[in-house]
């Protein structure tokens, strides 16, 4: 039996030869600049060995020379992700409260609602709330609560929906949700022992010791991202799939009823023993005997390993029962032996109107960024290992470039470019040409930190360098980036805040049109109009780090050689904002010129969590409409606000302890307000079951 009581049917891999039919080949099977598909399931294998084995190589070499080992090659993708951990607990069901505002309550249908926030307009992110202006769509604790939000003053929950693991972010569009969630499996771990029952980060797949972590119950197992797709259906809500990925969830991105999802690691790299390399004086004859013996039983083990040890393992759920589905080896790309730091990505297609198919496509490494337009998907990883393909010794980021057709994500072409990337902003692709902005640490002759702005472009399986804008601000780094159309936007930071702007018109010829320096830094950019940004961030004065205090900027960039600043905000309380990091946590709603997002502070009372809500535009700059105080409600997932949402003249403010509605017109008091279950059992509002609560599983 699973940590949930699941029960298994085909647990045994099936044999994986069975599994595979014919791959599509291009003559010698090469297929990208360093990535080769996998001919076979036999093929798949020995790449992984091969790869493996040479990366037990470079470890020993290592030892040989420096008496001790490099482990940032162990794979990362192997690791539970930090950040990758939501609330749990108990979860519950809401009910309504009124408010005390005295704004009537509409009575026709909304008119317009705000969205989230996407990097790229007509193609949707995941996230914690979803909403079509008539209904909210929240995951809290463990549960899909579908709320009635309109009209304002009668917000309460319609139904509640149990969701296995621990929610993080979904889908919903058409009458149908995608929820992405991790469960802990006690599956059989690849060293014969139960996944429960391992602690630590060893090839068990174990992350906690055994019983958990408060919080996260059965945490104790192997991680699988679950993907459950749920029919909405106003009188009869029910399951239509439940699939689970060994890994951890990475991103997500929907393009109509097309959903892909990346989920990385789940990937069996560690051989039994990496742990034991020998340390010791490099010029002792007994050191080296000792790596040589460690070297030498390790790469027996791995030629022996079957591909069943090596695979991420994928289960289908039904009523309980887990079925094994078996890999796809055609669907694999590997980069040539010890290029790449172990893990594996996989980027797992599935329609939300036709769910029974899933389109599979994997390449080894662990991506950690993702971009993605209606017709190309971009997987970032970063290297640090030397390499002839990717370039000299030293840190790197691979670039993987897949079209997106249908339910395929065709793999097209792999490249690389200096530096790691900051986010999933500093990464584009335009008319066939991929942009990226990267920060490279010791690059530059004097020792220190670069910037860079690159163009590549497709040429057969190769995604080739066409241009540079060469280095950038020395001894700083990007804080944040941004491409809109054929213009780049990068701020870096070190004591003051230079803003670049780059023409990208050219690819073969990036040029820096203009920049400005003020002190402080912008954390995240977005497009206020054509030709203005409009940035959350932190003042500084004239020395980099007195004076720090949260900011609103916006910059008027319509004379890109002159780029100044026009408006500034910087708040009196010393507090952060969630928006800072998580750009879903920005709301902005375009029609209305409205933008929203959480704050935190503390005060004389305590720590104060709010939703500060804003009219922005270019002519008149910031006006405060209000703030949503959520300082009250203190369970949960603490006391921070998660989100805002508009909704035609009202704001939805969302955090773990309830929901606030305002008007917009007069944010003194909430006209409407639903306290929300306490997800950590610590005696929140629950107004007990309703009739309609089947207690079901979803």
């Amino acid at each position: 039996m699973s940590s949930f009581g699941l029960k298994f049917t085909a647990l045994a891999v099936l044999p994986v030869a069975l599994a595979c039919g014919g791959v599509a080949t291009d003559g010698a099977g090469q297929s990208g600049s360093g990535l080769t598909r996998a001919q076979s399931c036999e093929d798949l294998s020995q790449k992984l060995r091969a790869d493996a084995i040479a990366l037990v190589r470079q470890a020993a070499d290592e030892s040989r020379t420096t008496g001790y080992t490099h482990d940032g090659w162990v794979g990362v993708g192997d690791r539970g992700e930090e950040g990758n951990f939501g609330g749990g607990g108990n979860g519950g069901s809401g009910g309504s409260a009124g408010g005390g505002g005295s704004d009537p309550s509409p009575t026709t249908p909304p008119s317009g609602h705000s969205e989230t926030n996407n990097q790229v307009a007509g193609v949707d992110e995941a996230d914690i709330v979803k909403t079509d202006g008539e209904r909210l769509w929240l995951l809290h604790g463990q549960e899909l609560m579908v709320i009635d939000a309109w009209p304002p003053q009668s917000i309460g929950v319609e139904r509640s929906l149990p969701i296995e693991g621990t929610p993080y972010e979904m889908f919903v569009a058409d009458g149908r949700a995608l929820v992405y969630s991790t469960v802990y499996l006690d599956v059989p771990s690849r060293d014969g022992s139960q996944g429960g029952s391992g602690s630590g980060w060893g090839t068990d797949g174990g992350v906690w010791d055994e019983g958990g972590y408060p919080g996260y119950p059965g945490s104790y197992g192997v991680p699988f991202t679950k993907l459950t797709v749920i029919d909405l259906d106003d009188r009869a809500p029910r399951t239509l799939r439940e699939l689970y990925f060994e890994g951890n969830y990475t991103s997500s991105r929907r393009h109509g009823d097309q959903v892909r999802t990346v989920i990385s690691g789940g990937i069996s790299y560690t051989p039994p023993g990496y742990w034991d390399m020998p340390w010791g004086d490099p010029s002792s004859a007994h050191h080296q005997a000792a790596v040589d013996r460690w070297e030498a039983n390790l790469i027996a083990a791995l030629n022996a390993r079957p591909l069943e040890d090596w695979l991420p393992r994928t289960f289908e759920g039904d009523a309980g029962d887990l079925t094994t589905l078996p890999p796809s080896c055609g669907d694999y790309y590997a980069p040539p032996p010890g290029e790449t730091q172990p893990g594996l990505t996989r980027v797992v297609g599935l329609s939300l109107k036709d769910p029974k198919v899933v389109r599979e496509s994997a390449v080894l490494g662990h991506a950690n960024q993702v971009y993605s337009n209606a017709d190309a998907l971009v997987l970032a990883q970063t290297e640090y290992t030397a390499s002839s393909i990717w370039g000299s010794s030293g840190e790197r980021t691979a670039l993987h470039l897949f079209g997106l057709a249908g339910r395929d994500s065709k793999y097209l072409a792999s490249g690389s470019v200096t530096g790691h990337l900051d986010d999933q902003f500093s990464l584009d692709e335009r008319g066939g040409v991929v942009r990226v902005a990267t920060t490279s640490w010791g690059s530059s002759s004097s020792g220190e930190s670069e910037n860079y702005v690159f163009a590549l472009r497709r040429d057969a399986g190769t995604l080739k360098v066409v241009g540079s804008t060469g280095p950038l601000a020395e001894g700083e780094r990007i804080f944040s980036a941004r491409f809109v159309g054929d213009k780049g936007y990068l701020v870096t930071f070190r004591q003051t805040d230079p803003l670049f702007v780059i023409d990208l018109s050219n690819p073969n010829d990036l040029k820096v049109l203009g920049e400005l320096h003020i002190p402080g830094f912008s954390d995240y950019m977005h497009p206020l109009d054509a030709g203005h940004l409009v940035t959350i961030g932190r003042h500084r004065a004239d020395d980099g780090w007195s004076e720090d205090a949260l900011a609103l900027q916006v910059f008027d960039v319509t004379n890109p050689t002159q780029p100044s600043l026009k408006h500034k905000h910087v708040f009196k309380r010393d507090g952060w904002s969630n928006a800072s990091y998580d750009h879903k946590a920005f709301s902005f709603y375009a029609d209305r010129e409205l933008m929203a997002f959480p704050f935190s502070g503390y005060n004389e009372r305590g720590m104060q969590a709010s939703l500060e809500v804003f009219h922005v535009n270019a002519a008149s700059g910031f006006r405060q409409l209000g703030s949503a105080d959520h300082s009250d409600f203190r369970y949960g997932y603490g006391n921070e606000v998660r989100r805002g949402v508009f909704i035609d003249e009202f704001v939805y403010s969302i955090s773990g302890g309830a929901i606030l509605i305002h008007a917009l017109s007069d944010m003194s008091q909430p006209i409407g307000t639903l306290p929300l279950p306490d997800t950590y059992g610590g005696g929140g509002y629950d107004p007990g079951p309703e009739p309609w609560e089947s207690g079901e599983r979803l």
